[in-house]
């Protein structure tokens, strides 16, 4: 299977910065012109608010050298109409007396109103003021008015526009968002196309701040708009342009943000059959991914808090501890949204870079193989099949250990005094071989070292059993098999920080690795797997900007594929890449390393 790889980088810069949006579009329209085939219109995945309005399906005469451009125009069309849908109209004048018949709310007496009217040959359309009306009385389905004002010698005439005065919605737009993979160019392209279509628009106006248009596409992916919207003085509403795609359409939403109400309100929906052309600016999006071959990338997430350690729960769940806290995200797609968190208890001792892991039920049940295997007692609180599986054990270098519970709905429980949080760990303790005496099992101990570092247990060479696999206080990897009396040690293999178990495919395990770094150098991640007994890198990223904390192998939507999210430890904070496996495709080689 052929891959490409690439760093994963976003950038919010105005395509016209660098070249006219338009020339842009006409390239971009070209490489399209290979003829569209006209499918039936399908129902596309939106998130709930309060209106969606969706275009209709493009006509079948249409001309495919502007399939794209079309599909631009239709959902801009529906933005303007949204908001140039006139108050009223009038329907006669008897000299300075207007009859207006409303299409808005009913008005009191005294309301002033303005009346426009189109200036013909102008694109995009433009008004130009009448005059200014007075509410003299109001009916039920008539409106009398009086002209108080008029700009030149014209009155109102039937057929005007009638629209309330302030009636200019000032709009943020978002640079265009894409989540699916498709070359950059396409939602730059699209954005900036849609940006022309609203500008200059009699009752919408589009403001332009670049730093701000960066800020609303980070709050949309962190789940953050609540916030956003709150900080914003100078805006009525803020729209965020998407691309999507069904099996059959390339979907364009436009999602309303009202900040007054610091909530989505609406979306508009347009979408265009996909065709050959289309299928291979899909395809192109994956070459400027830094995904591992199998997985495409969602946009990163930035965090303020400093990530320790991760570890993946069942139903899409993921556990992140910080230095203070413990946080439960759910994946909700197409991101991470925070689901519990917990205060830690006070730390025992400060370290400026401290260690810290979560160990799985399911390692302790495997460790507990490899206690029973050698003979070595197993305490009767912890056999295998009294270990929860919503349990994680902590150990850190500034805390006793303790059990972090998740089988509560939205509470999660830290246990530091229940004698199973030390038997636990002893027993992972005892297949470590580490120091005897009870004091010195939790790393560091005073004057001590970590002997193994990240425990991982799986079966990563595909004999049935678990092996237990860690990276030792000298940079070797070390593993053990299960039936094995000694560990078999590897160098130049970097950091173990996750192993993914084989698929039903029956291929063999993935171990995750970072390079040996620490303290904000860069890093990268490496997959490797064993091949006729040999441990063999077949995968490498491109270097990320910072150091690789974490990473966990976890199912998050649900589909029975195993996801993959890297944690960077940033100068201030982290940032969470997450890996969804896509459908079809293999995310490990049967038994043998991905090809290039």
């Amino acid at each position: 299977m052929r891959f490409w790889s690439i760093s994963h980088s976003s950038s919010a810069s105005r395509v016209s910065q660098w070249v006219h949006p338009t020339r842009v579009l006409c390239l971009v329209v070209i490489l399209f012109s290979l003829s569209s085939k006209p499918v039936g219109a399908q129902e596309s995945d939106t998130q709930e608010s309060a209106a969606i309005a969706i275009s209709d399906s493009l006509p079948i005469d249409a001309d495919p050298s502007s399939v794209l451009e079309q599909l631009v125009q239709r959902v801009a069309q529906q933005v303007v109409a949204r908001y140039e849908r006139p108050w009223g109209r009038v329907v006669e004048r008897r000299r300075n007396r207007v009859y207006i018949v409303p299409q808005g709310t009913v008005p009191e007496k005294g309301d002033h109103f303005l009346v426009m009217r189109s200036v013909p040959g102008m694109e995009p359309a433009r008004e130009r003021l009448i005059c200014k009306l007075k509410v003299q009385r109001v009916a039920d389905t008539l409106i009398e008015c009086k002209e108080v004002d008029r700009t030149g010698k014209e009155h109102a005439e039937e057929g005007d526009v009638v629209r309330e005065e302030n009636s200019t919605v000032h709009a943020l737009l978002s640079p265009c968002i894409s989540a699916i993979d498709l070359a950059p160019v396409i939602p730059q392209v699209v954005g900036e196309y849609l940006r022309l279509q609203l500008q200059n628009r009699p009752t919408l106006s589009i403001q332009e701040d670049l730093e701000l248009e960066k800020e609303v596409k980070a709050a949309y992916w962190s789940g953050t708009m609540a916030d956003f919207l709150a900080r914003q003085s100078m805006y009525d509403v803020v729209l965020v342009p998407m691309l999507l795609r069904s099996q059959e359409r390339l979907i364009l939403n436009v999602e309303y943000f009202s900040v007054q109400r610091r909530a989505a309100v609406a979306i508009d929906v347009g979408s265009m059959p996909l065709d050959e052309m289309l299928l291979s600016w899909l395809r192109a999006g994956r070459t400027r991914d830094n995904a591992p071959p199998g997985y495409r990338s969602l946009p990163a997430q930035t965090y303020d808090w400093p990530l320790l350690a991760m570890k993946g729960l069942s139903g899409g769940r993921l556990v992140t501890v910080q230095s203070d806290s413990v946080r439960l995200l759910e994946f909700a797609y197409p991101g991470l949204r925070l689901s519990a968190r917990a205060a830690l208890p006070r730390r025992d001792r400060v370290r400026q870079q401290p260690y810290m892991q979560l160990v799985h039920g399911e390692d302790l049940n495997a460790a507990a193989e490899f206690v029973t295997q050698e003979q070595k007692p197993v305490p009767l609180d912890i056999s295998p099949l009294q270990v929860p599986p919503d349990v994680l054990w902590m150990t850190s270098d500034e805390r006793r250990p303790m059990i972090l519970d998740f089988s509560g709905t939205g509470v999660i429980q830290v246990d530091s005094q229940s004698a199973s949080v030390v038997e636990g760990l002893r027993l992972l303790w005892l297949v470590l071989e580490g120091p005897p005496q009870l004091g010195h099992r939790w790393w560091p101990t005073p004057g001590g070292k970590r002997t193994a570092i990240y425990p991982q247990f799986q079966d990563v060479d595909g004999d049935g059993s678990p092996d237990i696999l860690w990276s030792d206080d000298q940079g070797k990897l070390q593993l053990r098999r299960r039936h094995a009396e000694q560990p078999e040690s590897r160098s130049g293999f970097g950091d173990v920080k996750s192993i993914q178990p084989a698929q039903k495919d029956q291929s063999n395990a993935v171990v995750w690795l970072t390079d040996p770094v620490w303290g904000g150098q860069s890093d990268r991640l490496t997959a490797s797997q064993f091949n006729n007994g040999r441990l063999r890198t077949v995968w490498r990223s491109k270097r990320f900007a910072h150091t690789i904390v974490a990473i966990a192998s976890v199912d998050l939507n649900s589909d029975g594929a195993v996801d993959l999210v890297v944690a960077e430890q940033l100068p201030r904070g982290s940032r969470l890449h997450l890996f969804l496996a896509l459908p079809g495709e293999s995310t490990a080689t049967r038994g043998g390393p991905w090809s290039e």
